[in-house]
């Protein structure tokens, strides 16, 4: 075969992505520091089970922590006795805003002040970047790989995305700066009975549209949560049931994700 100039240009770019993908995956092993080897136990796991497109994923996730972080320190701890107590109204049934407004209610009110009022600007300047990829275990990012290509490949209405569209937004594991947990099987499970309802649905908006209207039964817009100064994960959203737009974003997205 004949090796002309322009293949060897088409092979000096190939290689010089690879070269390009691996320091851009070993920036995030660096960051990972003790954590490094639950990252590589995730390409491990997938380059023993054969499947390249999860591997290619795998390696995109990691290769994308860099820079990604969650807000950490003893200041997180000091809100939990308020959303200990939006999660004892949410399983009392207790109504958390008015009727009449986007205010909370008035008790609420009372226990974010009675909060707050212990935070200092000390605990704000205690508060750390926790990488994600410090952060992350193995277990969870298999599973939340394995969902998403299953949300992906086994819908109607999913299935026939590009796996760059799938990779742009049914794969990435968070939304904003967000402490990173397992939504991905929390809501694939929670939607298992309802999806099936679509299963002769090829219009995702439709899916979308009846997600959207399910998650706004019980997750609600407050105005207090503007005070509030931090993404919310999984666990917090399910604690309060309430928030502001962007944790609103973020409980939507997830579950849209779920559902490919």
């Amino acid at each position: 075969m004949k090796v002309t100039h322009f293949t060897i240009i088409i092979s000096f770019i190939f290689l010089s992505f690879l070269s390009q993908a691996q320091t851009a995956i070993d920036i995030s092993m660096k960051q990972a520091g003790n954590n490094r080897a639950e990252l590589e136990k995730v390409l491990a796991y997938y380059t023993k089970t054969g499947d390249k497109q999860k591997l290619l994923a795998a390696q995109m996730l990691i290769t994308n922590m860099n820079g990604l972080f969650f807000f950490d320190g003893p200041i997180m701890k000091k809100y939990d006795p308020f959303f200990s107590f939006l999660d004892s109204l949410n399983k009392n049934n207790i109504e958390k805003k008015s009727r009449t407004s986007l205010k909370v209610t008035k008790p609420i009110e009372d226990k974010f002040d009675d909060v707050t009022k212990n935070i200092t600007q000390n605990d704000y300047n205690t508060t750390i970047e926790k990488p994600d990829a410090s952060f992350l275990k193995a277990d969870i990012l298999i599973k939340h790989i394995d969902l998403a290509f299953a949300a992906w490949k086994n819908n109607p209405w999913s299935k026939s995305y590009s796996f760059n569209d799938f990779c742009e937004y049914i794969l990435p594991y968070k939304v904003f700066n967000e402490k990173p947990e397992a939504w991905m099987e929390y809501f694939t499970a929670k939607y298992s009975n309802t999806l099936p309802v679509f299963s002769q649905c090829n219009d995702p908006i439709k899916v979308a549209d009846s997600l959207n209207k399910e998650v706004e039964t019980w997750f609600k817009f407050g105005t207090l949560f503007y005070k509030y100064p931090f993404d919310m994960g999984l666990s917090r959203l399910l604690e309060s049931h309430i928030g502001n737009c962007t944790h609103m974003v973020t409980t939507t997205i997830y579950a849209f994700r779920s559902a490919g």
